[in-house]
């Protein structure tokens, strides 16, 4: 196969139905596809034990795991589904430090923020420094609240997407707090994106 020479993960690999959006080479694929393995089987040795921190950007199907929070917040709250949404919340610790898993909702790891920088100490969102592409996220506590209440008027609305090419890429809205109008986030091209290349 051509591909395989080029270092392109081959095309007939990506009609397959586990496929899932990479912009990444050959060998950083099979590497990345490895530690989505490794992070499932895991997973299934120990299927009844909550992980602590969920590495979002090597699950498959993202979407479907930040349904099954909304759903299991519905059924604890009574409410109905398309009454709650995902909330977001930066945490100034990172994986080494979480010892036990959310007592709702989940927390999540493997994002990285384009567009701008998030201060954690300060816990808003801020200008990029000079050539810094990517920032890379700490941990975040998202969990279902109802729709009514999430957010507020120093909130960005932050679209998260699977790879830099966005598009058809997304995965959900992030809500970040911000002492800035969301409006010059817009303008950065701000957002969140599970693959770095």
């Amino acid at each position: 196969m051509a591909e395989l020479a080029m270092g392109v993960v081959p095309s007939i690999w990506r009609q397959k139905p586990y496929d899932y959006p990479s912009m990444r080479t050959l060998g950083s694929w099979l590497i990345n596809l490895r530690q989505r393995i490794d992070q499932l089987q895991e997973w299934a040795m120990n299927p009844l034990e909550i992980p602590r921190v969920t590495w979002i950007s090597g699950l498959f199907n993202p979407q479907r795991f930040l349904t099954a929070i909304l759903q299991v917040a519905a059924q604890i709250q009574m409410l109905e589904l398309d009454k709650l949404m995902i909330s977001t919340l930066v945490l100034k610790r990172e994986v080494e430090d979480i010892e036990t898993p959310a007592r709702d909702g989940a927390y999540i790891h493997g994002l990285h923020l384009e567009g701008a920088r998030f201060d954690v100490q300060a816990g808003q969102l801020q200008a990029c420094k000079p050539k810094e592409m990517s920032f890379q996220m700490p941990v975040l506590h998202v969990k279902a609240v109802p729709a009514s209440a999430a957010g507020g008027s120093n909130t960005f609305y932050c679209p998260v997407y699977k790879t830099q090419q966005r598009g058809q890429t997304f995965v959900w809205t992030a809500n970040l707090r911000s002492k800035q109008p969301a409006a010059k986030w817009v303008l950065a091209g701000t957002c969140m994106v599970m693959e770095v290349v």
